[in-house]
């Protein structure tokens, strides 16, 4: 029994001085975990914890343990719409909003059906299904959709209606109602950007009721993110900062690392403001807009990523990071930020006298008495972090064995320890002096060393159990307070060391 409790502690420790060692933990969904596909173009969370992801070969939920994997069903209208899948987000109802290569499909999770999307054509004045590119889709003000479409435009969703009225956009004066939306978000000041495709970025004005023209610097981009009120384009040559209260669109070039020439196809803001840019190839970057400053996200998951084009990056509430690619499904960066703390000893610090550890006590004072197997005991006080040592010497008041097998606090405060040699000892906490006791088969006049487990019952009796070794048999005793030692209650009680 000790060679494998010693042989669980080393490995606990080294799982501990590894799991210390990566910041980092890095997991993959892919096709053989049940994944539909491995080109992943959007990664959404719902409010259940579901995480559903987009693929070109249908839409899939994960709780976690397992996918439930959504396809068109030819004649079935209550399936979703194509299996070729753009964007995913939910309503203020919590409804799954799905963009499809050819229109919109709503997930109503009560009823377990999809609803189609459909369109109200301002200039044909009749509701008609949506056939179209969906490219994008967020929640907007009060509790509205927004869909950003190829060909009909911006639509609106009021909530619960299922058909939505297109947003026209101002040209020259004139309103038009043809034109394609690449990305759309609402930021933090309530305001709806939109990046129009091959026009540059437009916000909606709620005056005139329209998309109004921000800035035709970039016509061409591929994403579209905003933080701290600020918006940023991502584009085939690096990222772009757009200022609505200068009105100005400048580069980012990236103090660190540098942003120009690179392909930013998505962008996704934490709650620290930190952009996190996806890349054609280049794996994953980290923009602070404070400081200007660009890192990599982690080298060695930036080469796994390598080739890959990263169409989306989901942060959830934990701050794991689910990033969607081109062929390599979903890698999963959990940050494991120090979930074991290892306490080593060290010759040249105050630590813990060994590596050894056999045995825990927390008492009730809040030290960690910590019994180690060849070293004595070291006591713990975490508020202080300072550890105080034991060991045995020739002084009858100190422990009699340093190797420690249980410890057990009675109800006096005391510290009652088995040793693996050397009988049972109490220890005083006030005095930080041991008092040794002999565990002696009275039948034999033979002392057994291996006080192995020492416990205290609901009488606030002390117990101590003795281990076989060879031809001496193990034993229960229980101590006698008033003769101050260990007497033996039952001889059955037999317990054998390999």
């Amino acid at each position: 029994m000790r060679r494998i409790l010693l042989i669980f502690l080393l490995l606990y420790a080294g799982m501990s001085v590894a799991s210390e060692r990566d910041s980092i933990s890095v997991r993959h969904l892919e096709i053989e975990d049940g994944l539909s596909n491995n080109y992943i173009r959007c990664v959404y969370q719902d409010r259940k914890g579901f995480f559903w992801f987009g693929s070109r070969d249908g839409l899939n939920r994960y709780d976690g343990y397992g996918f439930k994997v959504f396809r068109n069903e030819i004649g079935n209208k209550t399936s979703l719409i194509h299996n070729i899948i753009h964007a995913i987000n939910s309503d203020a109802d919590n409804n799954i909003w799905i963009g499809t290569r050819k229109g919109l499909s709503i997930y109503d999770d009560k009823k377990g059906i999809f609803t189609e999307g459909s369109w109200h054509g301002s200039v044909e004045g009749t509701d008609l299904p949506i056939t179209n590119v969906i490219r994008d889709l967020v929640p907007g003000t009060n509790h509205t959709m927004l869909v950003a479409t190829e060909g009909i435009g911006l639509l609106r969703f009021k909530r619960g209606k299922t058909v939505g009225e297109q947003i026209p956009l101002l040209i020259n004066g004139k309103r038009t109602f043809s034109y394609g939306v690449q990305s759309v978000r609402l930021d933090d000041k309530g305001r709806e950007w939109a990046f129009v495709q091959n026009l540059g970025l437009y916000y909606v004005d709620p005056k005139v009721g329209a998309l109004v023209l921000a800035n035709a610097d970039i016509v061409l981009a591929l994403s579209l993110g905003v933080s701290s009120g600020q918006v940023y384009i991502g584009t085939n040559n690096g990222l772009y900062h757009y200022d609505p209260v200068k009105r100005e669109n400048t580069a980012v070039p990236g103090s660190g690392i540098k942003l120009p020439g690179k392909a930013i196809s998505s962008i996704t803001t934490d709650k620290h403001n930190m952009l996190y840019l996806g890349t054609y190839g280049e794996g994953v970057f980290c923009y602070d807009p404070a400081s200007g400053r660009v890192q990599v996200l982690d080298n060695e998951i930036n080469n796994s990523l390598s080739g890959e084009q990263i169409y989306a990056i989901f942060i959830d509430k934990n701050d794991r990071k689910w990033i969607g690619t081109y062929s390599g499904g979903v890698t999963i960066l959990d940050p494991v930020k120090k979930i074991f703390h290892t306490w080593a000893h060290n010759p040249q610090g105050n630590s813990i006298p060994g590596n050894s550890i056999s045995s825990f006590l927390a008492p009730k004072d809040g030290k960690l008495y910590i019994g180690t197997d060849g070293t004595g005991l070291s006591i713990w006080d975490r508020k202080l972090n300072q550890f105080t040592n034991y060991k045995h010497t020739s002084d009858p008041n100190t422990i009699s064995s340093n190797f420690i097998s249980s410890m057990v606090s009675d109800n006096d405060g005391n510290i009652w320890i088995g040793t693996f040699t050397e009988g049972a000892n109490r220890f005083d906490p006030n005095t930080k002096k041991f008092t040794r006791y002999k565990i002696v088969d009275p039948q034999t006049g033979v002392e057994s060393k291996v006080a192995f487990t020492v416990f205290e019952d609901r009488d606030h009796d002390i117990w101590a159990g003795t281990l076989r070794r060879g031809s001496l048999l193990g034993g229960l005793y229980r101590f006698n307070p008033s003769l101050d030692k260990f007497e033996l209650f039952d001889k059955n009680w037999v317990t054998c060391l390999p």
